[in-house]
Formats: structure tokens, C-alpha cells, sequence
């Protein structure tokens, strides 16, 4: 099963280590990193998975949203 993930939490995206780690690891998951509330919103319909920090301007918006 494939599933589409995006993390929009700015100390993930930051942390590029992490980021390979998990892209390598998780072979089955598409992800996703950005905190661009457009382009969060552009890809809302493809998520399986939505990962939104509370820091992320207009969060609570997007989580409802999506």
C-alpha cells in the first residue's frame, strides 16, 4: 500500500538529515516538507497523512481544510 504523507513543520524541514532518513526508510510512503499554506492546500486532495505544526501560520484553518 502507498501512502502520501506531508510534513509541514518547519523544524522537520529544516533537518536535513531527518528528512533522508525518512525518505530513505519508508520506501511505500510518498513525502512531502513545506510550509507554504498554498501549497499544503494544493495537495490536500492526494494526503493520507497530514503532519501541521502549530506554529504553521493559519494551522487550525488547514488542519480544517484538509
Amino acid at each position: 500500500m502507498h501512502f502520501d504523507v506531508l510534513i509541514a513543520d518547519s523544524e522537520i524541514i529544516q533537518n536535513i538529515q531527518l528528512k533522508e532518513k525518512t525518505i530513505n526508510e519508508l520506501s511505500n510512503i510518498n513525502m512531502h516538507f513545506t510550509a507554504n499554506e498554498k501549497e499544503i492546500l494544493s495537495k490536500k486532495l492526494e494526503l493520507n497523512l497530514l503532519i501541521i505544526d502549530i506554529n504553521i501560520q493559519n494551522s487550525i484553518k488547514i488542519a480544517k481544510e484538509c
